[in-house]
């Protein structure tokens, strides 16, 4: 019998050391784990997973069947000032600026507002600013090249050849000249009167 009770003993001495180990390494993998937790990030809300883990408890502590707030008054006020814009065609944010500006001013309520001849006119001049520069934004100022400076006529009837800034273009000047110079040979030996032209 002694032998089974030291059979016995040394069983259990390896079952406890056993049963140490496996909770040692339990702690350890619980410990790694949680480190874990705290050092890696979700990529879709940046936020550690212990910070999410921890605020989907306290998301679990709150009562789910909460009520929500009534509405102000102001609140359901903008709603259906927004809903009348919206109706009558008011929709760019200017346009909504200007109505709000008006309103204040006039203490007028907004269904009023919008039928009243001021805000009409007011309105019809904020769209009509608004076209003109929209019309006007790719329009380049600035002389464009005159053609009518470029030809003979002009320059034979003037009397005297082109200057590089008057027409800067070269070959359209040489050729300006060269006609010049023709007509000017081919007239020299006869006289001309204003009543021959």
């Amino acid at each position: 019998m002694e032998n089974e009770t030291t059979d016995d003993t040394t069983v259990k001495g390896v079952e406890d050391k056993t049963s140490e180990n496996n909770e040692v390494n339990v702690e350890s993998l619980q410990i790694q784990k949680d480190k874990w937790r705290e050092k890696a990030l979700d990529p879709d809300s940046g936020k550690t997973y212990k910070e999410l883990y921890e605020e989907s408890k306290k998301s679990d502590k709150t009562p789910k069947n909460e009520t929500k707030k009534p509405k102000s008054d102001d609140e359901i006020l903008r709603k259906f000032d927004k809903l009348a814009l919206k109706s009558e065609g008011v929709i760019d944010q200017d346009e909504v600026d200007l109505a709000d500006k008006l309103k204040e001013e006039t203490g007028k309520d907004m269904e009023d507002l919008l039928s009243s001849k001021y805000f009409k006119s007011e309105l019809a001049s904020l769209r009509e600013d608004k076209a003109n520069t929209k019309a006007t934004s790719d329009v380049r100022g600035g002389q464009g090249p005159s053609e009518a400076k470029n030809t003979n006529a002009y320059w034979q009837a003037k009397g005297v050849p082109p200057t590089p800034e008057q027409v800067p273009d070269n070959k359209t000047r040489r050729a300006i000249v060269r006609s010049m110079l023709k007509s000017s040979s081919t007239q020299k030996g006869k006289m001309s009167f204003y009543s021959d032209k």
